[in-house]
């Protein structure tokens, strides 16, 4: 009954629950695929609207920014925005992180 009484009106999910979960979707699904070589850091999270319980939600990757390193020619540099969407289309969290990715020969 609590969770009725609060702000959001019923029970939500954690913003890192659903953090987390993105996590999951995006290493099972993109990076698992690719020469990923880390992470140098995020530039934002932003957690949009809060999930509930039986929300059915899909994951979108798009990328920002594609660059070669300056310091490492067989690694490229990429600025990608990862959103978790739930049924009605919107963006319920967003994060934007930089990933370091092997380089295909020339």
């Amino acid at each position: 009954m609590a969770a009725k009484e609060s702000i959001y009106g019923g029970l939500i999910a954690s913003g890192w629950q659903t953090a987390l979960l993105t996590m999951r979707l995006l290493v099972d699904s993109l990076l698992h695929q690719t020469d990923t070589q880390g992470s140098p850091g995020v530039e934002n999270i932003r957690f949009r609207k809060p999930v509930r319980a039986g929300e059915q939600l899909t994951g979108r990757y798009t990328v920002l920014v594609a660059e070669p390193s300056a310091k490492r020619p067989t690694l490229g540099k990429i600025l990608g925005r990862v959103e978790l969407i739930n049924e009605a289309g919107d963006a319920v969290y967003q994060m934007d992180g930089w990933n370091l990715m092997g380089r295909r020969p020339r």
